[in-house]
């Protein structure tokens, strides 16, 4: 045991970018069954239905959810940022992206009327969401709609309740709550 301890936390990943379909497949095939699985995500672009979503990502996303959710019980938790959500006109800012950094996810992104922006994630940005700051906020808006709706879609067709934590407002009450809902529903 103790050597599986020393090797996850000496482990050094190939690369920044999270791929949930990996995770999910892993926990099916060495995982115990009966489990109660909490799954903790913002589960951004992993559902499909973005504009720069990739169809690929997220049917393996899908078939590996149903393979946990075969032989456990699988609670997704979405973790959502208010400021994610909805971008606010804060003009020229910068931006860094965690998982493109070894790709140069650094740059200028304009979020209020001032022109420009730079780096390959400014570039990126432009591309995705293109046009004048407000049409960008816009865009961006309807692209984080499309993957929450996707997201919810895609619960809804494996029969599973997801709940979400707001970053910034209490989790405890809607925690309480979702598991108070889900024992009055196991119990009938």
């Amino acid at each position: 045991v103790l050597a599986v301890v020393q090797q996850i936390l000496t482990h050094r990943p190939r690369s920044r970018r999270t791929d949930l379909a990996v995770a999910l497949e892993t926990m099916a095939r060495f995982g115990r069954r009966n489990a109660v699985v909490i799954l903790i995500s913002d589960f951004i672009d992993v559902a499909g239905g973005g504009a720069g979503s990739d169809a690929g990502k997220a049917a393996a996303f899908e078939r590996a959810l149903k393979l946990v959710r075969r032989r456990n019980d699988v609670i997704p938790v979405r973790v959502e940022d208010p400021i994610e959500l909805d971008l606010p006109n804060l003009g020229l800012v910068a931006v860094e992206d965690l998982e493109l950094l070894e790709a140069g996810g650094v740059g200028m992104i304009d979020l209020g009327g001032l022109g420009g922006g730079g780096g390959k994630l400014g570039a990126w940005f432009g591309r995705v969401f293109g046009g004048r700051s407000r049409r960008r906020r816009e865009r961006y808006r309807q692209q984080v709609d499309g993957e929450r709706a996707a997201f919810d879609k895609l619960m809804q067709r494996l029969r599973l309740e997801a709940m979400t934590i707001r970053c910034g407002e209490n989790w405890q009450k809607p925690l309480v709550q979702f598991f108070e809902r889900r024992a009055r529903r196991m119990r009938r």
